[in-house]
């Protein structure tokens, strides 16, 4: 239960109207809502349509004085009532009135003293009965208390000993900054000795004119108020809103949904239910915020406030496996795996959980376990490209012996051509799994949904495999059933016929890399380590010795801004930045004369050195 209090020092700001709006856009979200006017002086909330008003219905008046008369508190389902037809999604919305609105009502009103009540009579206590009454009737997610304004000791009940947070709405003149100091320093003060209750704060100016501020008086304002309430950022604004429908008392969020007014109280919402721990929708965006802008959200007290969302949804998946994120982001390791473990138990066997749980299984050591995490998002036909991967990466790392799992795989096989070729990209790390990048490879030419584009790409990742298995021959025929005339061939087409060749003839065609120049000669958006790596090797078969040093300096210079791994034409592997470096080392020395062949060349002749 989230109770919410709205307040304003002075009145004419939309107060009432607000939280109607918030509550009934609450309950439409599926909350459990309920509606408290404490306004008592001037109480206006059974004034709104909301379905059903219950004119002898009696409220906190009554139940005070009923209180006050018998020294117990009274069964608050006699004072509540229900707004049938509101609510969505399971939603649902009750009122509390301020009391019945006949003739004697300021009379009974009027004969509570509030001081007395609590001196006397234990008011403290009287209101955390109530409080746990809601809870224990209603079980709602939300209450909404309607308080009046000024400085009051109804005030001081309504601001500071019931709420979980406090919703200030002000027009931004003197009079209202001048009386809010002390009641939000009032407020604040609540989180220090005894009662060490931190209350959040929203505020929210309202009623605001909707003019040009070409001398800025508004933004002076406004500052002004922010310097001396000590707040970062309003919360929201509300406009002042032209409309004979405010003489109706619209609810705007129900009613009029698309108007500005709606947009406005829609932000509200979203602000308050990102405080509310038992709100999902707002708990998921909260932790969103978290994760992608950092920067919006206080550490302070993080840890304090996901362990209460860890605490409110104990079967929630999905919520279980935010938060884990966000105990690893703190570097609590342990407590994110073991939100993992809680999430996959209720149930939450999404790809992304089990990967996630499998990297952190590795990172801890346990590897057989990160390894039946994998296996399972292989499993599932739900997995994206980005998890699986992510799953080939982990794998080839931890266990490449199960990579053969892969190329079967559910998961692989519900992703579009293309994602299987870069899936496939992504085992030419290690010449143990170019076999398992061969067979997605040769799967994904026989689609019959693949694209031309994708139909190229699948048939190059295939060369490159064949050639880095040493496998010289296939490659050539996969590029053409027959030695092909050098001026019909792409750059990338003549470079991989001639690696091919060299590696099954032992001598570099100069024809095919000499078209190899040609195309480049004639311009290319081209400028990668590995391309710089490809002219070199070319100019050095042409004898062109000074371009083939220049290309290596710029593909050494290359690899170094930044260093990030690349695919080496000398390897026919994708390599680290070191290991580039290495290659381009030896290429170096054969460009110096020294008698060299392509690493990939030296592993089918069984000297991997």
């Amino acid at each position: 239960m989230y109770v919410v209090t709205f307040y304003s020092f002075k009145g004419g700001v939309g107060r009432t109207m607000a939280l109607v709006n918030v509550g009934v856009e609450l309950a439409r979200r599926g909350n459990r809502v309920l509606l408290v006017d404490f306004d008592l002086e001037a109480p206006g909330l059974e004034t709104f349509n909301l379905g059903v008003r219950e004119p002898e219905a009696a409220g906190i008046t009554e139940f005070v004085g009923r209180y006050i008369d018998t020294g117990e508190a009274p069964d608050v389902g006699e004072y509540i009532y229900e707004c049938p037809g509101v609510g969505g999604k399971g939603g649902r919305l009750w009122i509390m009135p301020a009391g019945k609105p006949d003739p004697s009502y300021p009379a009974r009103l009027h004969s509570i003293d509030w001081q007395r009540l609590y001196s006397e009579h234990d008011g403290y206590l009287l209101f955390e009965d109530l409080k746990e009454q809601w809870r224990q009737l209603l079980k709602p997610q939300y209450v909404l208390i309607d308080s009046r304004t000024g400085h009051t000791d109804v005030g001081g009940i309504c601001t500071r000993q019931l709420p979980d947070a406090v919703v200030v709405l002000f027009f931004p003149n003197e009079q209202n900054l001048s009386g809010l100091v002390k009641v939000v320093s009032d407020i604040r003060r609540e989180a220090e000795r005894p009662r060490q209750k931190s209350i959040a704060l929203h505020f929210v100016t309202a009623n605001v004119p909707d003019l040009d501020d070409e001398d800025r008086i508004l933004e002076t304002r406004i500052r002004r108020f922010q310097e001396l309430l000590g707040y970062e950022n309003l919360s929201a604004t509300i406009h002042h809103y032209d409309s004979l429908a405010l003489l109706n008392q619209v609810v705007f969020m129900r009613d009029r949904p698309r108007s500005r007014l709606a947009r406005e109280y829609h932000s509200l919402v979203r602000v308050i239910a990102r405080e509310n721990p038992e709100d999902r929708e707002g708990v998921l965006e909260f932790l969103d915020d978290v994760m992608t802008r950092p920067s919006r959200v206080t550490t302070a007290g993080l840890k304090e406030r996901l362990d209460l969302v860890r605490a409110s949804h104990p079967s929630d998946g999905e919520i279980l496996c935010r938060l884990s994120q966000l105990y690893e982001w703190q570097g609590l390791r342990e407590d994110a795996v073991a939100l993992l473990n809680e999430a996959v138990a209720v149930g939450y066997e999404r790809p992304s959980a089990l990967l996630r749980r499998a990297e952190l299984r590795s990172s801890g050591g346990d590897n057989q376990g990160a390894v039946e995490d994998l296996l399972k998002v292989l499993e599932s036909e739900g997995a994206g490209f980005l998890e699986v991967s992510r799953t080939v990466r982990l794998l080839q790392r931890i266990r490449p012996d199960a990579l053969a799992a892969v190329s079967q795989s559910p998961a692989l096989r519900s992703l579009r051509p293309r994602e299987r070729v870069d899936v496939a990209e992504e085992l030419l790390r290690d010449r143990k799994s170019l076999r398992v990048a061969e067979s997605i490879l040769r799967e994904a030419l026989l689609d019959r949904e693949c694209t031309v584009a994708e139909h190229d790409g699948a048939k190059t990742g295939l060369v490159l495999c064949l050639i880095g298995q040493g496998r010289f021959r296939e490659a050539m025929e996969a590029l053409s059933p027959a030695r092909p005339d050098p001026t019909i061939l792409s750059i990338q087409c003549a470079f991989n016929y001639a690696m091919a060749e060299w590696g099954e003839t032992g001598v570099a065609p100069k024809d095919l890399l000499c078209r190899v120049v040609e195309l480049d000669s004639q311009g290319s958006s081209r400028d990668t380590p590995n391309y710089s790596q490809c002219l070199a090797i070319a100019f050095w078969a042409l004898g062109e010795m000074d371009l083939a040093r220049e290309r290596l300096g710029r593909a050494r210079h290359q690899i170094r801004t930044p260093p990030r791994s690349q695919f080496s034409a000398w390897r026919y592997l994708e390599v680290s930045p070191a290991t580039f470096e290495k290659d381009l080392d030896e290429i170096g020395r054969l460009i110096d004369g020294e008698d060299m062949v392509p690493a990939f060349v030296r592993q089918r002749m069984g000297s991997p050195r």
